[in-house]
Protein backbone atom coordinates (compact mmCIF):
# COMPACT_ATOMS: atom_id res chain seq x y z
CA UNK A 1 0.00 0.00 0.00
CA UNK A 2 1.42 3.38 -0.96
CA UNK A 3 2.14 6.10 1.59
CA UNK A 4 -0.73 8.31 0.44
CA UNK A 5 -3.18 5.42 0.64
CA UNK A 6 -2.01 4.65 4.19
CA UNK A 7 -2.46 8.29 5.12
CA UNK A 8 -5.93 8.44 3.57
CA UNK A 9 -6.93 5.18 5.23
CA UNK A 10 -5.72 6.52 8.59
CA UNK A 11 -7.88 9.57 8.02
CA UNK A 12 -10.85 7.34 7.30
CA UNK A 13 -11.17 8.24 3.64
CA UNK A 14 -10.12 6.98 0.24
CA UNK A 15 -8.57 8.17 -3.00
CA UNK A 16 -11.77 9.90 -4.07
CA UNK A 17 -10.88 12.54 -1.45
CA UNK A 18 -7.99 13.72 -3.62
CA UNK A 19 -10.40 14.41 -6.46
CA UNK A 20 -12.69 16.36 -4.19
CA UNK A 21 -9.77 18.41 -2.86
CA UNK A 22 -8.77 19.09 -6.45
CA UNK A 23 -12.35 20.22 -7.13
CA UNK A 24 -11.99 22.90 -4.44
CA UNK A 25 -13.48 21.18 -1.42
CA UNK A 26 -11.78 21.62 1.92
CA UNK A 27 -10.81 18.70 4.10
CA UNK A 28 -13.35 19.92 6.68
CA UNK A 29 -16.10 19.79 4.04
CA UNK A 30 -15.08 16.33 2.89
CA UNK A 31 -15.05 15.05 6.48
CA UNK A 32 -18.34 16.88 7.27
CA UNK A 33 -16.62 18.64 10.15
CA UNK A 34 -18.83 20.91 12.19
CA UNK A 35 -17.90 24.58 11.50
CA UNK A 36 -18.25 25.34 15.19
CA UNK A 37 -15.27 23.08 15.90
CA UNK A 38 -13.08 25.07 13.53
CA UNK A 39 -14.31 28.32 15.07
CA UNK A 40 -13.49 27.06 18.57
CA UNK A 41 -9.99 26.06 17.45
CA UNK A 42 -9.58 29.45 15.75
CA UNK A 43 -10.62 31.21 18.97
CA UNK A 44 -7.95 29.27 20.89
CA UNK A 45 -5.29 29.84 18.23
CA UNK A 46 -6.01 33.56 18.05
CA UNK A 47 -5.89 33.92 21.84
CA UNK A 48 -2.59 32.06 21.99
CA UNK A 49 -1.22 34.31 19.26
CA UNK A 50 -2.41 37.47 21.01
CA UNK A 51 -0.71 36.36 24.24
CA UNK A 52 2.53 35.56 22.34
CA UNK A 53 2.19 31.79 22.90
CA UNK A 54 3.37 31.03 19.38
CA UNK A 55 4.35 27.48 20.37
CA UNK A 56 0.65 26.83 20.99
CA UNK A 57 -0.82 29.06 18.28
CA UNK A 58 1.18 27.85 15.30
CA UNK A 59 0.11 24.16 15.36
CA UNK A 60 -3.51 25.19 15.82
CA UNK A 61 -3.35 27.56 12.83
CA UNK A 62 -1.65 24.80 10.83
CA UNK A 63 -4.48 22.41 11.76
CA UNK A 64 -7.01 25.02 10.66
CA UNK A 65 -5.23 25.64 7.34
CA UNK A 66 -5.08 21.93 6.62
CA UNK A 67 -8.79 21.61 7.26
CA UNK A 68 -9.87 24.74 5.41
CA UNK A 69 -7.30 26.20 3.05
CA UNK A 70 -9.77 28.85 1.87
CA UNK A 71 -10.29 30.72 5.14
CA UNK A 72 -8.25 33.92 5.06
CA UNK A 73 -8.16 34.15 8.86
CA UNK A 74 -6.50 30.75 9.14
CA UNK A 75 -3.89 31.52 6.48
CA UNK A 76 -3.17 34.96 7.92
CA UNK A 77 -2.89 33.59 11.45
CA UNK A 78 -0.41 30.91 10.42
CA UNK A 79 1.52 33.47 8.38
CA UNK A 80 1.75 35.86 11.33
CA UNK A 81 3.07 33.05 13.53
CA UNK A 82 5.65 32.10 10.90
CA UNK A 83 6.74 35.74 10.59
CA UNK A 84 7.08 36.11 14.36
CA UNK A 85 9.13 32.90 14.43
CA UNK A 86 11.53 34.32 11.85
CA UNK A 87 10.24 32.52 8.77
CA UNK A 88 9.24 35.55 6.74
CA UNK A 89 9.51 33.77 3.40
CA UNK A 90 6.84 31.25 4.36
CA UNK A 91 4.74 34.03 5.89
CA UNK A 92 4.79 35.95 2.62
CA UNK A 93 3.77 32.86 0.62
CA UNK A 94 0.84 32.22 2.96
CA UNK A 95 -0.25 35.87 2.90
CA UNK A 96 -0.13 35.98 -0.88
CA UNK A 97 -2.30 32.85 -0.92
CA UNK A 98 -4.77 34.61 1.39
CA UNK A 99 -4.74 37.71 -0.81
CA UNK A 100 -5.54 35.54 -3.81
CA UNK A 101 -8.82 34.84 -2.00
CA UNK A 102 -9.46 38.51 -1.12
CA UNK A 103 -6.97 41.09 -2.36
CA UNK A 104 -8.58 43.84 -0.29
CA UNK A 105 -8.47 42.20 3.12
CA UNK A 106 -6.93 44.91 5.34
CA UNK A 107 -5.65 42.52 8.02
CA UNK A 108 -3.83 40.39 5.48
CA UNK A 109 -2.40 43.47 3.76
CA UNK A 110 -1.09 44.80 7.08
CA UNK A 111 0.44 41.42 7.89
CA UNK A 112 2.10 41.28 4.46
CA UNK A 113 3.60 44.76 4.90
CA UNK A 114 4.91 43.67 8.30
CA UNK A 115 6.42 40.49 6.87
CA UNK A 116 8.18 42.41 4.12
CA UNK A 117 9.46 44.89 6.70
CA UNK A 118 10.71 42.02 8.87
CA UNK A 119 12.71 40.70 5.92
CA UNK A 120 14.16 44.14 5.28
CA UNK A 121 12.29 44.59 2.00
CA UNK A 122 11.23 48.19 2.51
CA UNK A 123 10.16 48.76 -1.11
CA UNK A 124 7.61 45.95 -1.08
CA UNK A 125 6.55 46.90 2.45
CA UNK A 126 5.86 50.48 1.30
CA UNK A 127 3.92 49.31 -1.75
CA UNK A 128 1.74 47.01 0.33
CA UNK A 129 1.16 49.49 3.15
CA UNK A 130 0.15 52.20 0.66
CA UNK A 131 -2.34 49.80 -0.90
CA UNK A 132 -3.59 48.83 2.57
CA UNK A 133 -4.13 52.48 3.50
CA UNK A 134 -6.18 53.03 0.33
CA UNK A 135 -8.33 50.00 1.16
CA UNK A 136 -8.73 51.03 4.81
CA UNK A 137 -9.60 54.64 3.94
CA UNK A 138 -12.63 53.40 1.99
CA UNK A 139 -14.14 52.03 5.21
CA UNK A 140 -14.38 54.53 8.10
CA UNK A 141 -15.14 51.70 10.55
CA UNK A 142 -11.56 50.44 10.25
CA UNK A 143 -10.08 52.93 12.72
CA UNK A 144 -7.90 50.36 14.53
CA UNK A 145 -6.57 49.12 11.23
CA UNK A 146 -5.82 52.70 10.14
CA UNK A 147 -3.79 53.30 13.30
CA UNK A 148 -1.88 50.07 12.78
CA UNK A 149 -1.20 51.01 9.14
CA UNK A 150 0.19 54.37 10.28
CA UNK A 151 2.43 52.63 12.83
CA UNK A 152 3.74 50.20 10.22
CA UNK A 153 4.28 53.04 7.76
CA UNK A 154 6.26 55.01 10.35
CA UNK A 155 8.37 51.99 11.24
CA UNK A 156 9.20 51.45 7.57
CA UNK A 157 10.23 55.10 7.23
CA UNK A 158 12.24 55.11 10.47
CA UNK A 159 14.37 52.15 9.43
CA UNK A 160 15.82 54.36 6.73
CA UNK A 161 15.65 51.62 4.15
Amino acid sequence: MSGIRKLLDAMGTNLSMLGRLKDGKSLAEIKNMNKEILEAVYFMAFNYYETRRLDKAEPLFMFLCLHNHRDIRFLTGLACCRDELGDGDTAIKLLKQALDLDHKNPHTLLALATAYRSLGNADNARTVINHAIKVIDKNPALTKERLKAEQINLSIQSTGE
